[in-house]
């Protein structure tokens, strides 16, 4: 079956269930409100006892995807394993060169290195599959997290939790899905907006001590101060990269201070 999960005041995904549903079963899920993981957690409730393959709206599935998701599931390893694989990538047009190592796997493709351990590594959003008992009794998806609240961390948060709760992750060779990278997902004004989400992300998962300020720590304010000042200076760069690279510390750091309130913390 396929489930399509929309979240927030368009429905428009409907008519696109409906048009499909005479070629495959589909199952449509609206809720209300905005936020992906809000949309995930109710899947999870409606099919507490299926297995889960992880995909987004913008990717194109590869036969062999389907089959070797269908051998995992088949495997029936409830309790023990989680999935995923390898993201190709459809680019609408290849970014900067410069660019590209301030790009995360979702733009640039992944796929597991020779020798590199599957239990390091945190499967892309876009391409992974969980039990959903597994999934629920580990809480479920976080839903002060991803895209609707901080854009990022969603995925790597609940699979954090499958690790610690002894399920091993296992990567799919041949499980390749391709996404679809538009110009506008890859250019300097997206990452800059990135980098400040991951800051916030950062900011939430540290705790900080010591003299505070407004409820932040007082160290921050300065460090504001001086990427600021590195800000300033990098706009009379003629190196586009290094005016870049100025503005993603600072943005990082922005979103870090937002989110370091003390007083949030216990």
């Amino acid at each position: 079956m396929v489930v399509i999960a929309e979240n927030g005041g368009s429905t428009e995904a409907w008519t696109l269930a409906d048009e499909y549903r005479s070629h495959c079963e589909i199952d449509y899920i609206h809720v209300e409100k905005i936020g992906k993981t809000h949309a995930l957690n109710a899947v999870l409730d409606k099919y507490c006892n299926a297995f889960i393959w992880f995909i987004d709206d913008d990717v194109r599935v590869t036969r062999e995807a389907v089959l070797a998701y269908r051998d995992a599931f088949l495997a029936r390893s409830i309790g023990r394993e989680f999935y995923g694989g390898p993201l190709g990538i459809d680019c609408e047009r290849p970014p900067e060169q410069w660019l590209q190592r301030y790009l995360p796997r979702s733009v640039t493709g992944w796929k597991k290195g020779a020798g590199e351990d599957a239990t390091n590594t945190f499967f892309l959003g876009a391409n992974w599959a969980a039990w959903a008992s597994d999934l629920l009794n580990c809480g479920g998806f976080d839903e002060s997290l991803g895209p609707g609240q901080t854009e990022v961390g969603d995925e790597e948060e609940i699979q954090r939790r499958l690790v610690d709760a002894g399920l091993k992750p296992v990567y799919l060779d041949f499980a390749m899905v391709y996404h679809w990278v538009p110009h506008d997902r890859c250019s300097p004004k997206w990452v800059l907006r990135r980098a400040f989400n991951l800051g916030r992300l950062e900011g939430r998962r540290k705790d900080l001590s010591g003299p505070t300020l407004l409820g932040r720590p007082r160290w921050m304010y300065r460090e504001a101060g001086v990427r600021m000042w590195r800000w300033v200076c990098s706009r009379f760069a003629r190196n586009p990269e290094q005016r870049f690279q100025a503005a993603y510390e600072l943005l990082f750091f922005l979103g870090w201070m937002l989110e370091a309130k003390q007083g949030d913390k216990s």
